[in-house]
């Protein structure tokens, strides 16, 4: 009972909504500002679900080299059968009319992404609470050592999947470009690489 009284009490978890909201609203002003929002975040990182699908949406239509406009954002999501169930197109427009510009995308990935890791410790936490008191004779050392692997996977998942996500999109830009035959190298599609390299090598990703 002590478990669920604390849970009966505790807050509502870190976020917030109003650059998880920036953020898709500067990924459909400016499709190019996906670039630095996908290396930070993954859909599972935005705290409310409607908003993930909005963003599951963009990246699938950026793996399609499709743009992210509230246009052909409205196309896809009415093809997943969720338009109307993000808030149709009137929610689409307020997203746009939330940010004056993309350039401030990365910033609030980063808020966003850095919530959605407290939440993750903080569930890592309740676990670790919960594995404490159901082995309550167990060795301290034992209890100490079970704490330390949950947290450690937790950041370490995490850190993983986003890695992974960004290979993705590569990957998929690669092979988009590449459809009429082998290329020397490729523009990736994440901007932020691409100021930097002058191409990546298909073979290397």
């Amino acid at each position: 009972r002590r478990m669920s009284a604390v849970a009966d009490v505790l807050p509502t978890p870190p976020q917030s909504l109003e650059a998880e909201m920036s953020v898709l609203g500067c990924v459909m002003l400016d499709p190019t500002a996906l670039g630095y929002a996908a290396p930070l975040l993954r859909p599972e990182d935005f705290y409310s679900g409607l908003n993930r699908e909005i963003y599951s949406a963009m990246l699938d239509l950026s793996g399609e080299g499709t743009p992210t406009d509230a246009e052909t954002l409205a196309a896809a999501l009415l093809r997943r059968g969720s338009l109307d169930r993000v808030g149709g197109r009137p929610f689409l427009r307020q997203l746009i009319e939330h940010v004056p510009s993309a350039v401030n995308v990365e910033y609030y990935a980063r808020q966003v992404r850095d919530k959605a890791d407290i939440r993750a410790v903080i569930q890592a936490g309740q676990e670790v609470a919960r594995y404490g008191y159901a082995n309550a004779e167990a060795k301290a050392a034992d209890v100490i050592d079970h704490a330390e692997k949950v947290i450690t996977d937790a950041i370490g998942r995490r850190s993983k999947s986003r890695t992974r996500l960004m290979r993705n999109l590569i990957l998929e830009e690669a092979a988009r470009l590449d459809e009429g035959g082998a290329v020397e190298s490729v523009r990736c599609g994440l901007f932020p690489i691409d100021d930097r390299l002058t191409g990546l090598e298909v073979e290397t990703l």
